[in-house]
């Protein structure tokens, strides 16, 4: 009777706090909190076992305070929020203190569960042909199949706004977006060849056919790129012997998951992004640290191919490659000083290909750079937010530059702000501003943080929160992925003629299927890219827990990942952050690797 007692009280006690964790701060009882609690319970029997870990715990207090920050902006826009009132600071304060206990008791079960994790001999025949025996082949063409499985039901494959846009601009169509003067002329705003290349490919389909050959031309190739990426990933696991739950889990995940099966077969160039950027992290990780050999020297070919191909497919590539590639130099220097000379090369040749793009390339082309206010995201919200809050805190010399700097009012700039995106300020901003300009502009900008710095804060934390609160899906309309071809937007001017077969009930199956999964309690997770990032922190700190904080240094890329999503115009666009996503299995793979080398 009293082992009855006190377990049921120690049940109500873990159901008790799983209900803290209602993000509107109301008490409620459902099926869903009543599972949790009885989770948090067997985690709690779980850490009587386990001796206590500071750096779990500073891992468990990162994640609680992520998890209030969210609440904050979700709820008041402002980290005030959280002390609003004595109701609010007291709940700010219990939330942080049980947040962190129960991340604790999360963390130190995965991490035990991790280091104790163990390969399973797999007696199934289809299983051991698939993940054993032929992992390359088997992944290769069970994702090709999904991939067409779906482009069955969407040929030629589906549009995405930006892939249009490009389009748009090899054509040399004037496209006027949102909230932003026209944009007319090629410009290096999207990959210039990658624009190149969709254009070529889709005037081929023209003179041959239709614009629907055209586009599918480009996807295509697309889909056998993606398979290809993902049966080298497992291919890899099988040569690091990752144990079967993990490669059975990537292999369903990749093939599989809804968002990652559309974007196969997407008109958009951050796809092939993503994929080459996996390969990347794949190849070097392997190729240095698991199976490192000397004297093969083929394989700093093949990374400089692929540095490129990245480069030539996103702008931000390159930045990522240069500080990945300087931090295996140091990693390097002393253990082996020919790969540290080698990867020095490949910074240089970088550096070169980026000079000739820029100084020789876009100039013969008559192409424009890429306005400098792309860069800019992180200081104009800042500016929005403080002439939104604080419009009369200005001198009239203040005035008049920032007036300058905008094309419209700063009243309409201030009407103009929006706390999770900076596009809507971002266009207004002047397009090609001198460098005096930008001098000016900073000076002024530097000196409203001096007055108001909190407001720099808030306007910062508001724009990025989605990436470290799970609780926030896309705020740009692409929750689920691209299952659309006629775009409703300025870029679709009537100019390309796209349509989709009569099969609209596959395709209702398909999106049904996704916002299914977007929509369910747990599982929606994957759709939201605070998850990834909290993995990925919880990765890197496992690894210091193990000591194994070496291989940190391979994991730079993903942190580049994440820098770009700090300073990108958007909060939780899962599309900068597909990088890091697709990259997860592996990271796990990589962990477990680290642990058995321990």
């Amino acid at each position: 009777m009293n082992r009855i007692l006190k377990y049921g009280t120690s049940i109500l006690f873990s159901i008790a706090i799983v209900l803290l964790f209602n993000y509107n701060y109301k008490w409620k009882i459902s099926l869903f909190s009543g599972l949790l609690g009885l989770g948090v319970f067997f985690l709690l029997k779980n850490f009587k076992k386990n001796k206590f870990s500071v750096l779990t715990f500073i891992n468990a207090l990162l994640f609680a305070l992520f998890y209030n920050i969210g609440i904050s902006y979700q709820k008041g826009g402002t980290l005030l929020y959280l002390w609003k009132n004595i109701n609010n600071l007291f709940i700010s304060v219990l939330n942080i203190v049980v947040f962190t206990f129960v991340f604790y008791l999360l963390l130190d079960f995965l991490f035990n569960k991790f280091q104790n994790m163990k390969e399973k001999e797999v007696k199934s025949r289809i299983l051991k042909f698939i993940f054993d025996e032929h992992p390359f082949l088997s992944t290769f063409l069970i994702t090709l199949s999904i991939s067409f499985f779906y482009l069955i039901f969407f040929y030629p494959g589906t549009m995405s706004y930006d892939g249009l846009w490009q389009l748009d601009v090899y054509k040399g169509i004037t496209v006027i977006a949102d909230n932003h003067p026209p944009i007319i002329g090629f410009t290096n705003h999207h990959p210039v060849l990658i624009t190149l290349i969709m254009g070529f490919l889709m005037d081929i389909g023209e003179s041959l056919l239709n614009d629907n050959l055209g586009m599918f031309l480009y996807i295509l190739p697309q889909i056998f790129v993606n398979a290809f990426v993902y049966a080298y990933v497992l291919k890899i696991m099988k040569k690091m012997d990752t144990p079967f739950i993990i490669k059975f889990g990537s292999l369903l995940f990749y093939s599989a998951f809804p968002f990652l099966v559309i974007n196969s077969i997407t008109y958009i160039k951050d796809t092939m992004f993503y994929l080459i950027f996996l390969l990347i992290f794949v190849y070097t990780y392997y190729h240095f640290k698991v199976n490192y050999k000397k004297n093969y020297k083929f394989k700093y070919l093949i990374l400089a191919i692929l540095f490129l191909i990245l480069y030539l497919f996103r702008n931000t590539g390159y930045y990522i490659l240069i500080i990945s590639s300087l931090t295996l130099i140091f990693y390097f220097f002393k253990k082996d000083k020919f790969v540290s000379l080698m990867f020095s090369f490949l910074i240089v040749f970088l550096i070169g290909v980026n000079l000739v793009y820029h100084k020789v390339f876009l100039p013969s082309m008559n192409i424009e750079e890429a306005s400098v206010r792309e860069m800019l995201s992180v200081p104009l919200q800042q500016t929005g937010r403080y002439l939104k809050k604080y419009p009369s805190d200005l001198s009239t010399n203040e005035k008049n530059i920032l007036n300058n700097m905008f094309d419209v009012e700063l009243t309409e700039i201030a009407k103009l702000y929006y706390p999770n995106k900076s596009d809507n300020i971002k266009w207004r901003f002047k397009e090609y501003p001198t460098d005096r300009e930008l001098k000016d502009y900073f000076k002024v900008w530097f000196s409203m943080f001096l007055k108001h710095p909190f407001v720099y804060f808030d306007a910062t934390l508001n724009n990025i929160y989605g990436y470290i609160y799970p609780n926030v899906m896309n705020f740009v309309g692409e929750e689920i992925g691209f299952y659309y071809i006629d775009i409703v937007g300025p870029v679709n001017t009537g100019e390309f003629k796209l349509s989709w077969n009569n099969l609209n009930w596959g395709r209702n199956i398909l999106k049904g299927t996704a916002k299914i999964i977007s929509e369910a309690k747990g599982i929606r997770l994957l759709y939201m890219p605070a998850f990834y990032v909290l993995i990925f922190i919880a990765a890197c700190f496992y690894l210091l827990k193990v000591k194994r904080g070496d291989a940190l240094f391979f994991l730079t890329l993903l942190f580049g990942i994440i820098l770009t999503c700090v300073i990108s115009p958007v909060n939780a666009h899962m599309r900068y952050l597909e990088p890091l996503m697709v990259s997860i299995p592996f990271v796990l793979a990589l962990i477990l690797y680290e642990t058995r080398k321990n």
